[in-house]
Parts: C-alpha cells; structure tokens; sequence
C-alpha cells in the first residue's frame, strides 16, 4: 500500500514536471506569454477595481461588489482556447500514438499470436476499451468545456433567483474600516489589525475565486493526461483523482453561488422589517456589532465553501 501511494505521487510529480517542461517549450514559440497575458487580462479585468476597493479605508467607491462578485463566480477559462491548444496538442501528440501502438499490437496478438481461446477472448475484449479511450482523450477538451458550461449555466440559474446584494459583506468593512479610523488615533498597532482583517476577508474571497480559475487551466491542459491515466489499471487511481478534481472544481462556481444567495437570504430575512424582515438586524446607518458577526459569517462561508467541498468529496468516481 505504501509503494502504491509512492508511485502514485512519482507518477503525478512526473506529469506536473511534464507540463512545467512543455509551459517552457511554449514559451519560447510565445505561447507561455499568451497564456499568462490572457490570465492577468482576465484578473485586471474584473478585479483591478476590486484590488483598488480593498485598500480604500471604506467600500464607498464606482466598484460595485454586487456586479463584481457574481461575475467572478461564474468566471471560467475557456477550454477551446486557441492559446492552450499547443500544450493540449503536444499531451495528445504522445499519448494518441501509444493508443495506436497498444491497439495494433493487441490486434496482432489476438489474430497470430495467441493460442488459447481464453487469450483470444481477452485481447478482443481489450480492443473496444483502447479504441473508446484514444477517442475520449481526443475529445477531452471537449469534454471539460461541456462541463463548464453545464455548471456556469447552473450557477447563472441560482444567481438569477434573487437580486444580488454584498450589503452584509460591506457592511462588515464598514464596522472594521470605522474601528481601524478610531483606533488608530489611540494606538497605530491596534488600528491596523482591524485594517489587516478586513484586506484578508476582501483577499481571501478573491483569491479562492482566482486559484479556481487557474487550477481549471491546469487541469484543462491535463485533460487527456487525465482520461489516459484513468483509462489504465496501474495508473487508474490517479486519473480519478485528477478527474475529481475537475469535476469539484468546475462545479465549485455552483457551491458558491448558491453560498452567495444564501447570504442575500439570509440578510434580507434578518433587515427590516419594514423590507419583510425580522429587524433584527439594521440595514442603515452605521453598521452595528450584528452587522459584524452576520458580515463575518458570510465572508467564511463564501470564503470556504469551496475548499470544503473539494476536501470533502472523494472517491466519487469508479
């Protein structure tokens, strides 16, 4: 069991050098520098204003979070990009002619070589699975864009249920941003720690929703890695593996939109009650400790939904 795990960690360690090796081939025909140049195109796209907002000492700005936040959460790469094409290219140029040399080889010891039946049967049998693999590798990008598009089409459709609102969200700022303004007159020190915690709140949403983006790149690329290694005993456990974690992490957008809504839920049953809530909670004026705690809450809940379910779901796959 130990040596199994050992390889299994040689074998993923291997692919990941394999791609870092491939990313530097690219980079010297320029690809590397487009596919860097489209991810901060895409990050300065819908978070400059973002990263800008997060210093102000209050949320007062043009960013409006209730635009930006939705966005980021059905924010994904674009598997049929022309610029990932030549790292998917050169994956499927190795893999593609081991298919082929597995299938001839297969086909020739079923017709000549065998001298059993049982042998015969076996090999037959192999044929059909080596053929349905090497057009699944082939149509892995494909794949992996039909499932993005399934869980951005979910996602959209659990967004679309309420009007979004990150007023809990700024509220919470606002409570920090005042006490960071108050008690930075008394002691710098203290001020800033409030000042830390609302940065980290703020970077920590961002930064969950961009490593998301990123690691579906990475595993965009490692499609037909994917697909291969699942399709072979030795090296099966780790195709699954790979191919949970792009199920998990495509599906994430889902998990955190409906996280998203769930807060905006949440807030309004506990605003005014003159906005059909409880009023519990004041949904003007300046922010209150509740405000804190509601605010707080939901960050941690936006914050951590995803790793959550990426950690928690497993062996999922057969």
């Amino acid at each position: 069991m130990k040596n199994q795990k050992i390889r299994r960690i040689a074998v993923f360690a291997a692919v990941i050098i394999l791609t870092g090796l491939l990313l530097g081939q690219a980079a010297q025909a320029n690809v590397k520098g487009h596919l860097c140049e489209k991810i901060f195109e895409n990050i300065g796209a819908g978070g400059t204003h973002a990263v800008a907002k997060i210093f102000l000492p209050t949320p007062k700005t043009d960013v409006s979070y209730d635009v930006l936040l939705p966005r980021l959460i059905l924010w994904n790469p674009d598997a049929s990009d022309a610029r990932l094409k030549p790292v998917i290219g050169v994956f499927l140029g190795i893999i593609e002619p081991m298919y082929v040399l597995a299938i001839l080889v297969v086909a020739v010891y079923a017709m000549l070589l065998s001298t059993t039946v049982e042998g015969r049967q076996k090999a037959k049998s192999m044929l059909p699975a080596l053929i349905v693999g090497m057009c699944l590798v082939t149509l892995a990008p494909l794949l992996v864009k039909i499932l993005l598009q399934i869980t951005h089409s979910v996602a959209e459709t659990i967004l679309s249920q309420v009007v979004i609102d990150t007023t809990p969200l700024d509220r919470a700022d606002i409570w920090l941003a005042l006490n960071y303004t108050n008690f930075r007159l008394w002691s710098p020190a203290y001020g800033l720690v409030f000042g830390v915690i609302s940065l980290m709140l703020w970077w920590g949403l961002f930064l969950v929703l961009y490593l998301r983006y990123l690691l579906l790149m990475l595993f965009i690329a490692l499609s037909p890695v994917t697909i291969f290694f699942y399709s072979f005993g030795l090296t099966k456990g780790l195709g699954r593996r790979m191919a949970e974690q792009t199920i998990l992490w495509s599906a994430g957008q889902v998990a955190e939109a409906t996280a998203l809504v769930s807060v905006v839920i949440g807030w309004k049953l506990l605003g005014s009650a003159g906005q059909g809530g409880i009023g519990l909670i004041a949904t003007s004026g300046d922010p209150t400790g509740i405000d804190l705690v509601f605010g707080l809450s939901a960050f941690f809940i936006l914050i951590l939904v995803i790793p959550m379910m990426v950690a928690s779901f497993r062996r999922f796959l057969p």
